[in-house]
């Protein structure tokens, strides 16, 4: 009897990061499914090369408070990443690996802090926030999601 207890402790234990693994796959997804929908530029490779690249915690901590995820091929050099308010949305160019690359780093340095833009932001592929930029207005396909 002991022997069974023990063996269905092991299973339980080792079926927990399946879950989790299945859990950060539906946030993924949700992610992604919401960029088909509302972002212009989606295309199923760079939509998904972008978001898989953010750390679940901060996507999770951007989807709780409300922040979404949209490729923008406009987004050009020296901007990587920039920030709409209008629509709380932080845009990438899916075609330029820094600005995938920058897309992370942006979104984890604010998910730690969880203090969020509320102005239009630009940052370079660092991750260094750039002043006097101009860049192209973006507009999501739907505006109410």
């Amino acid at each position: 009897m002991m022997h069974r207890a023990v063996l269905l402790s092991v299973a339980l234990f080792a079926a927990v990061p399946f879950a989790s693994q299945a859990d950060e796959q539906q946030d993924y997804d949700d992610y992604i499914n919401l960029a088909a929908r509302i972002c212009p530029d989606h295309s199923r490779d760079g939509t998904r090369i972008g978001i898989r690249n953010v750390e679940i915690n901060a996507l999770r901590i951007m989807k709780r408070t409300g922040y979404y995820l949209c490729p923008f091929k406009k987004v050009e050099s020296p901007a990587a990443v920039i920030f709409y308010p209008d629509y709380n949305m932080f845009t990438w160019n899916p075609d330029v690996p820094a600005s995938v690359s920058a897309l992370r780093i942006v979104t984890s340095n604010l998910a730690g802090t969880e203090e969020y833009p509320n102005v239009l932001t630009v940052w370079d592929a660092n991750g260094k926030k750039l002043t006097n930029q101009q860049v192209y207005t973006f507009k999501p396909r739907e505006t109410r999601w």
